[in-house]
């Protein structure tokens, strides 16, 4: 073979590559999330929480914020836009207890529901609000006049803390065994009783932060306590999944900032 025939192998197959590379990252890159997925914020979180996840996915086409739904201290919703797609929830007193959260939770996926005709929703929650989400699906998954919760991305979530919300002077730790986590705070025993309300239909993508500084956490809420989720569900094997991120950008607050993360839920969501 000459050298002007080595050099127009190469260019084809250089050209044929980048072809590929180009068609399988715009099949990505165009994937639209096909069910209209609410970002609920933690203890404190703003609008701020989600915003910078929801416009790389936006970038990504993944899929289109067209409505923000904002809960007044006193439950009271305001809809701003048409709920399709990407919908981030604001709740205005962002301190307030679960069972609050809980009651919100429920009238939002009723309104989504009995107005605007949404049958099933997903979930992507941070901290606290994975928590209330979790205690709604305990209580209330099986009400047929709410839009259905087919699948949850929960990130950083406390689940085995007995506070769920502030941040305390210490990291709670409790080693797992093949039974569960050897100390359960109240919320978690509750759950655990409970557990018989979460739709075997509904699955989990659960996310935990490591920042491998000795910690075993993501410098506010232990990995153990992360997945003790698994222990929450009647058939694991089958809802459930997991991942943990490392390094700096595990931390609790970078968890809805780290692009990691984002390709994860996409997979996940699809």
């Amino acid at each position: 073979m000459n050298k002007y025939s080595i050099a127009a192998l190469f260019t084809a197959l250089l050209f044929a590559y980048r072809s590929h590379y180009s068609s399988a990252n715009k099949g990505k890159q165009n994937f639209e999330i096909k069910e209209p997925t609410l970002f609920i914020h933690g203890y404190a979180g703003n609008y701020f929480s989600f915003v910078r996840m929801i416009k790389r996915f936006e970038r990504k086409k993944w899929g289109k914020k067209n409505c923000t739904i904002i809960v007044s201290p006193k439950g009271k919703l305001l809809i701003k836009g048409e709920p399709k797609s990407l919908i981030q929830v604001l709740f205005l007193e962002n301190r307030d207890i679960v069972d609050h959260q809980v009651n919100w939770i429920w009238k939002i996926l009723n309104i989504l529901k009995n107005k605007y005709g949404i049958s099933s929703v997903n979930i992507v929650a941070h901290s606290m609000g994975c928590i209330s989400i979790l205690k709604y699906l305990n209580q209330f998954a099986y009400n047929s006049i709410n839009a259905h919760i087919s699948k949850v991305v929960t990130m950083g979530a406390p689940f085995n803390d007995v506070e769920v919300g502030k941040r305390t002077p210490y990291i709670e730790n409790h080693r797992l065994t093949n039974d569960g986590p050897v100390k359960m705070s109240p919320l978690y025993k509750w759950m655990r009783k409970n557990n018989i309300g979460i739709p075997l239909e509904t699955e989990f993508l659960n996310i935990a932060g490591n920042l491998q500084n000795g910690t075993k956490s993501d410098g506010q809420v232990s990995v153990n306590s992360v997945l003790s989720l698994r222990y929450l569900l009647r058939d694991a094997t089958r809802q459930y999944h997991e991942f943990i991120v490392y390094g700096k950008h595990a931390a609790h607050s970078l968890l809805h900032e780290n692009e990691d993360i984002d390709n994860k839920i996409e997979e996940f969501l699809r």
